[in-house]
């Protein structure tokens, strides 16, 4: 570990500036006048040696100096970059992580009575002359360097010290620079005077380090850059964090971390402090953890008496245990019961739909704003728990209400409320999936179409609500007929405006994608009947084709359990299985159809179900379809077929379907 003497500042990139008092660990010496180091703070740059002087440290406490620097830059980067990390950044933690590495490997190495010792003294040493070796004796004065030889930028430097000294001479890639340029570039440290005031200060500081009063009217820091007449006694220098160093008073800091050790926490405050920074500050949840974990760690960081301390607040954040209902008492739980039961309140009113009480609307559309927000930026469970009371009852009262409302303002909010509550849980999704709210929105889609922003809402909570897969009510499947699908289909290939077409086109192709997903029988799927009724519906197929092509599925909104099956694959093999619908592509598109299935099924690994599922699509395409009258790449798919019926792999299944094709179109093969 090194410490440094005098002040210095350098605007320059890879230069560090540093305070008296400062510490670092060094990475890597660039020649005898400078060293790499790294400050604790996550920051890593050039000082100049003769600033600096090496003091005996633990080795453990050099290991946790260099993980104080780790853990600063996660913090920034969680706090700043919202969890995104900068070029910066990740070459900082590169050299870090190797940095601590090096040093592990060092203190492994030696005895365990030498373990205690400095590890950056022994590093130096190694990288520097034994005539270079810093002095070992602490009462030893060492010479300052000299100022600068420009005695404009001296004095420059003397009347005001924030200016950035003059950059060191530039080298080539190929030259070094002299130890002298780099020594001229260097500021004059401060003069004799302010050192001694400093030393005075600092041991005042001792006794009591929270009070901040200057000495003798000037502030504690040395600001003046002149030749000093000594240096700063090691004892007296301050630590890189602005505190005095815990080895000038051992017994008192460990006397304050017993202390703090036996200082009861509640049980809770965890969730507490997250939800009074989530009350004030409005921030979602996910943001006021972070905001949390980063003040936390970061005052650990910077007052090691309180790392202790620090770490049990930051455990008690992740409260492990289910919240019960008595629990619930949190700012956002208290405001969706009152919202919800506001919101009954009105759909209980028998006179809701008279248009003398629409001044209320003003009201109800501030409710579901908070609403929705509490939604999206609350605690997910503490949602989950609200929403799921008395069998979600809160939740088809607010299907009711949206059967009742008429305006178009509050209708849109509360198709957004729908889409949020669906994020929750599965179950919320089959709770809406089994009530009147589909039904609804399939008559709002055939009746209201000239609304483009809500046809666009109700497509997407459709999507969302269909995107599990599983069974549908026989009001649905009544509801959802050919009739139904041809109507979805007309406004898919002719919108009735440029906005509709550039806006709703997609989310009502998905919408038709999710519904197919609960049709398992192919000779009963509607989609499949009303494709065939329509003819050959272009915008559709192209659409399809775009999807297919990237990998896309449009459908998948959640992660919930189990998982359905890609969607617009399901649409192509229930497609090609039915012989009405196996040539519903132009020949174009059957052919770049091909093209996709050979790309997957060579590059696609033995055993994965995304290959096995395309092997099974390219059987149907070629039994059913029209394949044969255009072979296209049969001689690049017959190579293939062979290889996976003779692959090492386990795949049974696959070399069955593989050898099924070749041997049931021999005509097709040998064209190839």
């Amino acid at each position: 570990m090194f410490r440094a003497l005098y002040q210095y500042n350098s605007a320059l990139p890879g230069y560090l500036s540093f305070r008296a008092g400062d510490q670092f660990t060094v990475i890597k010496s660039i020649n005898k006048d400078w060293f790499q180091a790294q400050n604790g703070l996550g920051e890593i740059g050039n000082v100049p040696c003769n600033y600096v002087k090496p003091v005996q440290t633990n080795g453990d406490d050099v290991l946790r100096f260099v993980d104080g620097s780790i853990q600063a830059i996660h913090l920034l980067a969680a706090g700043e970059g919202e969890g995104q990390y900068s070029h910066e950044q990740r070459v900082a933690l590169q050299k870090l992580v190797q940095h601590r590495k090096d040093l592990e490997k060092k203190l492994l190495s030696k005895a365990p009575l030498e373990r205690s010792r400095s590890e950056d003294v022994t590093g130096l040493k190694q990288a520097r002359s034994p005539s270079e070796e810093m002095p070992r004796r602490q009462s030893e004065r060492r010479k300052a360097p000299p100022p600068p030889a420009n005695v404009e930028v001296q004095q420059r430097h003397s009347a005001n010290h924030a200016h950035a000294p003059p950059p060191p001479p530039s080298v080539s890639s190929n030259q070094v620079q002299s130890p002298s340029d780099m020594t001229e570039a260097l500021p004059p440290p401060p003069d004799a005077a302010t050192m001694e005031q400093l030393n005075h200060t600092l041991t005042e500081s001792d006794r009591n380090y929270a009070d901040p009063t200057p000495v003798n009217g000037q502030p504690a820091s040395p600001t003046s850059n002149h030749t000093p007449s000594q240096h700063i006694p090691e004892n007296n220098l301050p630590s890189p964090t602005g505190k005095t160093d815990a080895s000038s008073s051992p017994t008192k800091t460990a006397d304050l971390q017993e202390l703090l050790k036996t200082v009861d926490l509640p049980e809770k405050i965890g969730p507490e402090l997250l939800e009074e920074v989530r009350k004030s500050t409005g921030l979602s949840f996910d943001k006021s953890k972070v905001a949390v974990e980063t003040v936390l760690g970061y005052v650990g960081f910077k007052v090691p008496a309180l790392e202790g301390l620090m770490d049990r607040l930051l455990g008690s954040l992740h409260f492990g245990r289910d919240i019960s209902d008595e629990d619930i008492t949190s700012h956002d739980a208290k405001r969706m019961s009152v919202i919800f039961s506001e919101l009954t309140a009105c759909k209980d009113d028998s006179q809701q739909r008279s248009w003398a009480l629409h001044e209320d609307e003003a009201i109800i559309k501030e409710y579901l704003q908070e609403l929705l927000s509490i939604l999206e930026n609350a605690k997910p469970s503490i949602c989950r728990k609200v929403v799921s009371r008395d069998n979600y009852e809160i939740l088809h009262s607010l299907v009711q209400y949206y059967q009742m409302e008429m305006r178009g303002g509050l209708c849109l909010l509360l198709l957004k409320v729908f889409g949020a509550v669906c994020a929750l849980e599965r179950e919320v999704v089959l709770q809406l999936l089994y009530s009147v709210l589909p039904l609804e929105l399939g008559q709002e889609l055939q009746l209201h179409h000239e609304d483009v922003q809500r046809v666009c809402y109700i497509a997407l909570v459709m999507t969302m609500i269909f995107s599990t897969g599983d069974n549908v009510s026989l009001a649905v499947s009544e509801r959802f007929n050919q009739e139904f699908f041809l109507h979805i289909l007309n406004l898919i290939e002719n919108p009735p405006t440029e906005q509709f077409e550039d806006g709703a086109v997609d989310l009502l192709i998905s919408f038709v994608l999710a519904f197919n997903l609960h049709l398992t029988s192919v000779d009963t799927n509607v989609v499949l009947r009303s494709l065939a009724a329509f003819g050959t519906p272009k915008v559709f197929t192209e659409h399809i084709m775009v999807l297919i092509n990237r990998g896309d599925d449009p459908v998948k909104s959640f992660d919930f359990k189990p998982q359905p099956p890609n969607s617009v694959l399901k649409l192509f093999h229930d497609l090609y299985a039915d012989l009405t619908t196996a040539d519903l592509l132009y020949t174009n598109d059957a052919k770049v159809l091909m093209d996709v299935i050979v790309g997957r099924m060579t590059n696609l690994s033995p055993g994965d179900e995304v290959r096995s599922s395309f092997l099974a699509l390219c059987q149907k395409v070629v039994q059913n379809s029209s394949y044969s009258e255009h072979c296209h790449r049969s001689r690049e798919l017959q190579t293939i077929l062979q290889a996976i019926s003779v692959e090492e792999a386990d795949t049974p299944d696959d070399q069955r379907i593989a050898m099924d094709i070749l041997s049931k179109n021999p005509d097709i093969f040998s064209q190839g």
